[in-house]
């Protein structure tokens, strides 16, 4: 009689444990999200009102606008006569005059690669420029600690997945553990929308990808 033999009952068991063991670890990634999430969030320290500071209201600009500039957004005391083509000038240091448009100091890489989850935050109600086109600190402070608090929480996942390569579900939660909370990722990465916050998302695409490939090697 032609045709694929059954599997045999020990195949059947171990088949039954691995599919056990990607079932428990993907309840782990579960978890493990959504656990960052909320402590990211709800975690009471904020960085937004320092360097990262307007970078919303930058990405907002870009999608209402149609540029970077901030000359038509109205920010509660700022006089732009006061503003310098350098940086780190005077008390508004985050933003600068070139040529009569009122820019962003920082590197505006963060502020672009938000233009999705910004646009998702207007169409809920929640933006940096009110509808009046003044500027909304708290609005903005809520996109920043959200989109931060998402990004790095799915950081945590990546790392728990690269050490699933090598490691049993314990020792990588353990280590996952330490890299997340013991580590600057909640300290500052996950506080704001810094800079060099699109270093780390273009990371965790880098990851994600470099976790399929080794997972497609050993598998």
């Amino acid at each position: 009689m032609s045709g694929r033999p059954s599997p045999s009952a020990s195949d059947r068991v171990m088949g039954f444990f691995r599919s056990s063991r990607a079932l428990d670890a993907s309840r782990v990634e579960v978890a493990l999200f959504l656990l960052s999430c909320i402590v990211f969030f709800i975690s009471p320290v904020n960085r937004a009102e320092s360097d990262p500071m307007y970078s919303i209201a930058v990405s907002e600009s870009i999608l209402k606008n149609h540029t970077p500039a901030l000359n038509q957004v109205s920010i509660p005391g700022l006089d732009i006569a006061t503003l310098s083509s350098r940086d780190y000038y005077g008390g508004n240091y985050r933003l600068s005059r070139i040529n009569g448009k009122v820019l962003y100091s920082y590197p505006h890489g963060s502020s672009i690669l938000s233009l999705p989850f910004v646009a998702l935050m207007n169409a809920a109600g929640i933006s940096a420029i009110r509808s009046d086109g003044s500027y909304d600190f708290r609005g903005e402070l809520l996109i920043q600690k959200t989109l931060a608090a998402f990004l790095m929480a799915i950081l945590a996942v990546v790392f728990f997945r690269t050490a699933r390569l090598m490691l049993p579900i314990s020792w990588s939660l353990v280590l996952t553990m330490g890299s997340t909370f013991g580590t600057q990722i909640w300290s500052t990465a996950s506080r704001a929308l810094w800079s060099h916050l699109g270093k780390y998302s273009c990371l965790v695409v880098w990851s994600s990808f470099f976790y399929a490939s080794k997972k497609t090697r050993l598998a």
